[in-house]
């Protein structure tokens, strides 16, 4: 009879052992939100501030093959731009959030309207570089 009672506490004990542990070792997570916005800002502003400022070619890194990426240093920019803005429109039409969210929606904005003129293909960010002709 006691080694039934006894094996019944048993997973308890252990248990209230290791949560303890457990729960001291582990750092405390930020919010999900913080979290989110810090990767947005990161992925995110770099594209489009450089766009704003007209630079976006210029400052893009391209990675591959040296003589594929010379053909590709104008459909890179208008990639990077048109996959950042595909993730994140949604959210910059949004409204909301805390103050820290809404400062970050509000300045990616202005710089996404001030890139607007400069991510059409008839004006070249680079020197050099053209947009594909389509004939």
């Amino acid at each position: 009879m006691r080694r039934r009672h006894f094996m019944k506490q048993l997973p308890a004990a252990g248990l209230a052992v290791s949560v303890p542990l457990w729960a001291e070792s582990q750092p405390a997570a930020p919010p999900a939100g913080t979290e989110w916005l810090g990767r947005l800002q990161k992925i995110a502003e770099p594209l489009l501030r450089h766009l704003a400022a007209d630079e976006l070619a210029l400052k893009m890194p391209l990675e591959g093959v040296p003589d594929a990426v010379k053909g590709h240093r104008f459909s890179n920019t208008l990639e990077g731009f048109g996959r950042r803005l595909a993730g994140i429109a949604p959210w910059l039409a949004g409204q909301g959030g805390d103050a820290a969210e809404q400062r970050l929606r509000q300045q990616l904005k202005q710089y996404f309207f001030a890139g607007m003129a400069h991510a059409q293909p008839s004006v070249p960010t680079c020197p050099g570089v053209r947009p594909p002709s389509h004939s």
